[in-house]
């Protein structure tokens, strides 16, 4: 009953919300919309923090995490021209830096914390090299078109969103999380 409250005043909470955008003039579809979009990378990220903390472990190094398995999935999308190839290719690298300082902390005695800042400090320098020696370009990569995964198209209220399949994954294994 407890979890309950929760939900029904999350949702009041977010309705508050949408009644003041509405009122100060800003359209609340197109903001959850972009606000979907953006917060798809950091919510699976914080689902895997938050597994990570049910574990007993600390993973500080998210940051560099999400920065090394952005730019190499971006490569594997556009080395082999299919944008789920990229994903698995990021969620497999994700993976392995994360079974690295599971094991480290566990078995290797380390300190998760100094580790997980290691890992950021790396990544921060690898990044921009990995970026450079792949594409010759500092900056911004936008894959081409044919690269990206196909959206789904939402109509709510007589607007479209193009939702990607990961967005509603990202949604749904937050609201069982929680």
């Amino acid at each position: 009953m407890k979890a309950l409250y929760k939900y029904m005043l999350s949702l009041l909470c977010y309705i508050v919300v949408l009644v003041l955008l509405r009122l100060i003039g800003i359209d609340p579809v197109k903001l959850t919309h972009s606000a979907l979009l953006s917060m798809t990378p950091l919510a699976l990220a914080a689902l895997g923090e938050a597994v990570n903390e049910k574990a007993g472990l600390v993973n500080i190094g998210l940051d560099g995490i999400l920065l090394m398995t952005a730019a190499i999935g971006v490569w594997g999308a556009e080395a082999s021209g299919v944008g789920y190839v990229g994903l698995l290719v990021g969620l497999l690298i994700g993976g392995i830096i994360g079974l690295v300082l599971g094991v480290m902390g566990t078995y290797g005695k380390a300190i998760q914390i100094i580790a997980g800042i290691g890992v950021n400090i790396f990544a921060y320098g690898f990044t921009p090299y990995f970026i450079m020696a792949m594409w010759k370009f500092p900056g911004i990569r936008i894959p081409p078109k044919e690269v990206l995964a196909k959206p789904r198209t939402l109509v709510f209220n007589g607007v479209y969103f193009d939702i990607s399949e990961i967005t509603i994954i990202a949604v749904l294994l937050a609201v069982i999380f929680y």
